[in-house]
């Protein structure tokens, strides 16, 4: 090969400029390709979320209308399962957000999520106390909670 040819060293550059554009076409192209696969992933991802929150809000629905410590027993072991479930499906498509989730913040569920507090019944004025006992108030109220937390997360991470 003659270097010292003009036509010798254009087609060359021709060559080189066009193995350059092959390569970012292909390149974009992955990118592209890579960005639609991890996409496909979170959306199962978030999909198994939500599908894991219903389950607690069931759960939390159930847990309201307890009235034995017995039923509290097997409710309590029920959630902790789901617990564990919920973390392991947070996880898996953002294993950040799997470990804030697995802190569970023991005040949270003061206030808002404090679902089952004594309330004053309007014809007699006495309370009412709906809980059986104080750690069903309080297993009522973190699963509240941890389901507001879910559905805060499925709004940060679902496409708009």
């Amino acid at each position: 090969m003659d270097l010292s040819n003009p036509q010798t060293v254009a087609v060359v550059g021709v060559l080189i400029a066009f193995g350059a554009f092959a390569l970012s076409v292909f390149s974009a192209l992955a990118r592209f390709i890579a960005r639609q696969l991890f996409l496909r992933r979170r959306r199962f991802a978030l999909l198994k979320v939500a599908t894991i929150r219903t389950e607690g809000v069931r759960l939390r629905n159930e847990g309201m209308a307890i009235t034995t410590d017995a039923r509290l027993q097997v409710w309590i072991h029920e959630v902790e399962h789901w617990e564990t479930r919920a973390i392991a499906g947070v996880s898996e498509f953002e294993r950040h957000e799997g470990e804030v989730f697995r802190t569970v913040d023991r005040w949270a569920f003061e206030g808002v999520d404090d679902l089952l507090r004594p309330v004053r019944d309007e014809a007699s004025g006495q309370m009412i106390d709906r809980a059986v006992s104080a750690e069903h108030r309080m297993q009522v109220g973190l699963l509240s909670a941890r389901l507001r937390e879910l559905k805060d997360l499925l709004h940060r991470y679902s496409p708009s």
